[in-house]
C-alpha cells in the first residue's frame, strides 16, 4: 500500500482508489420500516394532477417533480416529510465539500460515526462512516492506516426500476426510498 498515491481531497472527488488508499471498505446493507403514518397517495400518485390530493402531498409530489430535473429540493422535502426537522435541527441540500475540524475546547473523540445521505437527483444513497482518529491522523498525514474502516451502505434501487433518473418519481421506488429515509432516521439519531 505504499505505492498508493494519498491526499486530502473533497468527499465528492475520492474514487475506489482513494478508499483503497485510506483502508476504507463499504459494505451494502438494508433496512425496512412501516410507512403506515403517511398519506397513502405519497406512495401510490406518480403525478401531481390528481385533483384529490392534499395541499402538502401536491406540494411534495412537486418537488419530486423538480427533482427528475436536477433540483435538491426533493431531499430537503423529503427529510422534512419523514420528520428529520427536530427542536434545534434543520434539514437543508448543501453540496459536499465537508471537513470535520477539531473544535477548541471539545475533547478529541476516539471514533465518530457520522450518518450521511448522498442525492443522485431523486434517488438517494445512506451512508454511515465511522471516523476514528487514527483514519483522521492518516488523512491529514498522507499515512496508510493499519485498521480498516467499514462503512455501511444503504443503496437504494427497486426491482421493477426502469431508469435510475426516474427516483422517487415512480411511486413504488417512492415508497421503498421513503422506508429508507425512516430507517435512516432511527439509526442516524442513535449516532
Amino acid at each position: 500500500m505504499a505505492q498508493l498515491i494519498r491526499s486530502a481531497k473533497s468527499g465528492s472527488d475520492w474514487t475506489n482508489a482513494d478508499l483503497l488508499a485510506y483502508n476504507i471498505s463499504i459494505t451494502p446493507t438494508s433496512p425496512a420500516p412501516s410507512l403506515d403514518h403517511l398519506d397513502s397517495t405519497i406512495l401510490t400518485s406518480p403525478t401531481t394532477e390528481d385533483p384529490t390530493l392534499s395541499e402538502s402531498t401536491a406540494d411534495y409530489l412537486g418537488y419530486l417533480d423538480l427533482a427528475t430535473h436536477a433540483t435538491q429540493e426533493s431531499a430537503t422535502a423529503t427529510l422534512r416529510l419523514l420528520g428529520f426537522n427536530a427542536r434545534h435541527t434543520t434539514a437543508r441540500a448543501a453540496q459536499t465539500d465537508v471537513c470535520i475540524i477539531y473544535l477548541r475546547g471539545q475533547p478529541v473523540l476516539e471514533v465518530m460515526t457520522i450518518p450521511c445521505i448522498t442525492m443522485f437527483g431523486p434517488t438517494p444513497t445512506f451512508y454511515l462512516v465511522p471516523v476514528t482518529r487514527e483514519l483522521s491522523d492518516a488523512v491529514m498525514t498522507a499515512q496508510y492506516p493499519t485498521s480498516e474502516t467499514r462503512v455501511l451502505k444503504y443503496v437504494t434501487v427497486a426491482a421493477h426500476q426502469r431508469r435510475i433518473s426516474d427516483g422517487m418519481a415512480d411511486p413504488e421506488f417512492r415508497k421503498l426510498a421513503l422506508k429508507r429515509f425512516l430507517a435512516f432516521k432511527s439509526l442516524a439519531k442513535s449516532y
